[in-house]
């Protein structure tokens, strides 16, 4: 049984460094999603591609929302209590974004979104894995999907437990298929 664990153990171990090597692999080769090396992809819309462009827009009435109408990333919702606030957004797997003023007295991104049930993992030899983020499952050892840490949309390299908290930045998480 002993001898069972130990390579449980070990493929989990071997596991986790897969993963970061390819996180880090994509990262510094720019690909996206699909592969392709571009300067200008990214594996996640940003901001700037959500805002205005030079481009005439249809108003159709079918299309516009009233003020009434706004989305959870519109409208974060309040959570926590803390000296420290941060916008936290979490992208499902269908896209839908969610996001959330945190405010906290923790010192790091991880521990704050612990505090408040945002985060769920499990704590190992690189720091936490995270595999459950705003309820939603995503766990490389069991179906491939991850969750991609961001800070001001661009792929961390430091997992959410390490990064501390900085006003005025945007961290998020965005759950990522296998």
């Amino acid at each position: 049984m002993k001898k069972n664990f130990k390579i449980i153990l070990s493929v989990r171990t071997l596991c986790t460094l897969l993963l970061v090597v390819l996180v880090a692999a994509s990262v510094f080769t720019g690909c996206n999603d699909n592969g392709i090396s571009n300067s200008k992809a990214t594996s996640a819309p940003t901001e700037a591609a959500t805002e205005s462009s030079d481009e005439p827009t249809d108003t159709s009435e079918s299309e516009t929302t009233s003020e009434d109408e706004t989305t959870p990333e519109d409208n974060p919702e309040d959570i926590g209590e803390g000296e420290t606030t941060f916008l936290f957004k979490v992208t499902d797997g269908d896209g839908k974004v969610t996001s959330w003023n945190v405010s906290t007295d923790e010192k790091t991104v991880g521990a704050a979104l612990v505090e408040v049930e945002l985060i769920e993992g499990d704590a190992g030899e690189y720091g936490l894995m995270v595999i459950y983020v705003n309820g939603i499952r995503a766990d490389f050892n069991e179906d491939g999907a991850w969750w991609k840490f961001q800070i001001d949309g661009e792929d961390s390299m430091v997992g959410v437990d390490s990064t501390d908290i900085e006003e005025g930045v945007t961290y998020a998480f965005i759950h990522t298929p296998a």
